[in-house]
């Protein structure tokens, strides 16, 4: 049997900075669906801020954007943790907790706007780990 890690940190609130939708002409329209992730972590205080920009765009050839969020999840380490201390599935695992709230957001929008209900699926976010430690740094 294999021990869970106690995690060192958790999940303390998120806000959307900026939302936008414009409507598709195109019924049946599938979208493009890209995240951009960046971090930003203040080792005095033990905050750290994911930043994710969602973005989805007509599936075709300089496809119209049709979806813009701009979002932010803070997160709680103990005072003091180094940034190189910060583990590396936090990066993987923080994302995937953020995940169902940025969800229930872009549906509840849209469906609240009476266009065409936007329920994304259920997604694997692990590809987006190196790209987000990549973009992430101390203050």
């Amino acid at each position: 049997m294999t021990e869970a890690t106690i995690a060192r940190f958790g999940f303390s609130n998120y806000r959307i900075k900026k939302f936008s939708y414009t409507e598709s002409e195109d019924a049946t329209r599938t979208l493009k669906i890209q995240f951009f992730p960046n971090g930003l972590y203040n080792v005095s205080n033990g905050e750290f801020r994911l930043g994710l920009i969602f973005t989805g765009t007509e599936d075709k050839e300089n496809g119209k954007l049709i979806l813009e969020v701009v979002s932010e999840a803070i997160f709680k380490f103990e005072a003091g943790i180094p940034f190189t201390d910060i583990p590396d599935f936090f990066y993987k695992n923080s994302i995937a907790i953020f995940f169902p709230y940025l969800r229930a957001f872009v549906s509840t929008m849209t469906l609240q706007a009476h266009a065409p209900l936007i329920l994304l699926d259920v997604m694997n976010l692990s590809n987006l780990e190196q790209p987000f430690k990549e973009n992430t740094k101390e203050e």
